[in-house]
């Protein structure tokens, strides 16, 4: 006899038996995958691999995969929320895709009509989640809204959802690394040109130092120099011709030892940029009967009202230089004539005028004067040269006050 058959033995329960409503991939038969939904992870892979390089932090990327995953699996919304993220650098915070029949999102993502509740959505639509990790790190969170009622497509939606979860946390880790490198490689775009910009700075001020430095010392070491040419050229016409006696001749030259003494610290403090002790402590006219002193043939007047007060200390310096220039090209161009230096405070404001009674030179007199005048004009004064042959040559700056 046969034996009795026994029980038939136990079965998965198919995607087609109305009891399989738990959206997860134990619910799912291998035959009635829908190939689309199968291949997600697929596409979603070749979506990212063919964002254009620079698209700004992947967004272009992850809008399209919000709209690949929702019209693959036919659901109402899909949402891509990212976790932790607030830099706008980086991009949005959340990539929603809702089917035209939807209804326009709300500021949750959930469709108007049917605000989700605990997680799932009211009876007529069911939210499936999924946390998108990579390397144990938690960083977006998948969520994909289906109509009720459906559970085949449900299960089928929650398996591939499952599937482009895992895939999606190296697209956005690859993401993250791209947006590093853009960063980091605009930080490096800013650093050079910020580099750049100060060695370009540093050399144009590397330059005007130069530049002031060497019409300080034409302006002002200048004369000194002239004035210890023309002593030792007596110096030397007396020796050569016997006219000075011994007594003569040591005081001739303890006077240019003086004189080199004074003009070696003038050149120290002008390369140094400081303004001579006199002009420092005492003011202009101080300076300026300090600067002149032993100089042959000049004569300096200045007015009791400027030898009273002291002016700022730009406009004293750029009289005093301006001052011991002009005297400079009167000695050299005029040698041996009188020299008379002026110095006024009028209504114009502080001015001076250096005049000789050379041969003068007509014509353009002041076209060889161009530092003289820049320097003036650094603090807004002006300067005039007046010459005429056989009349001598006067030079008059003005700086108002």
């Amino acid at each position: 006899m046969p034996e009795p058959a026994g029980p038939p033995p136990a079965t998965a329960p198919s995607a087609t038996d109305p009891s399989c409503v738990d959206p997860s991939p134990s619910c799912v038969g291998p035959s009635s995958a829908d190939p689309s939904v199968a291949d997600l992870p697929a596409q979603v892979l070749a979506l990212a691999a063919a964002t254009p390089p620079g698209t700004r932090s992947g967004g272009d990327a992850l809008s399209r995969i919000t709209a690949l995953v929702g019209q693959a699996s036919q659901a109402r919304q899909v949402i891509i929320r990212r976790i932790g993220t607030t830099d706008p650098a980086t991009g949005p915070s959340e990539y929603v895709w809702s089917a035209p029949d939807a209804g326009a999102p709300q500021p949750d993502g959930t469709p108007a009509a049917n605000p989700p509740g605990d997680g799932a959505g009211p009876a007529s639509a069911v939210r499936v989640s999924r946390v998108v990790r990579h390397r144990g790190a938690q960083l977006a969170e998948l969520s994909v809204e289906l109509p009720a009622g459906m559970p085949d497509q449900i299960a089928r939606t929650a398996a591939s959802v499952e599937a482009v979860a895992a895939v999606l946390g190296g697209v956005l880790a690859a993401e993250a690394l791209a947006t590093e490198l853009r960063a980091a490689r605009n930080r490096s775009r800013a650093a050079s040109e910020r580099i750049a910009d100060e060695r370009h700075r540093a050399a144009s001020q590397l330059e005007q130092q130069r530049q002031d430095l060497e019409r300080d010392l034409h302006d002002g070491a200048q004369l000194h120099l002239v004035s210890l040419q023309m002593a030792c050229a007596v110096l030397d016409h007396q020796v050569a011709t016997g006219t000075a006696d011994p007594r003569s001749r040591a005081e001739a030259v303890a006077d240019l030892g003086t004189r080199l003494r004074h003009t070696r610290r003038l050149l120290a403090e002008t390369a140094a940029g400081v303004a001579p002790a006199p002009l420092r402590t005492a003011g202009l006219a101080a300076a300026l009967a300090a600067g002149l002193r032993g100089t042959r043939d000049v004569t300096l007047d200045v007015a009791a009202a400027v030898q009273a007060r002291r002016y700022p200390h730009e406009v004293e310096n750029a009289l005093y230089l301006a001052c011991m220039e002009a005297v400079s090209n009167a000695q050299k161009h005029a040698p041996g004539t009188p020299v008379r230096v002026e110095v006024r405070d009028t209504y114009h404001g502080l001015s001076f005028i250096v005049a000789d009674e050379g041969p003068g030179v007509g014509g353009s007199a002041g076209a060889t004067l161009g530092a003289l005048r820049s320097r003036l004009a650094s603090v807004g004064g002006t300067l005039t040269v007046r010459s005429e042959p056989g009349r001598g040559t006067a030079v008059t700056g003005t700086v108002p006050i």
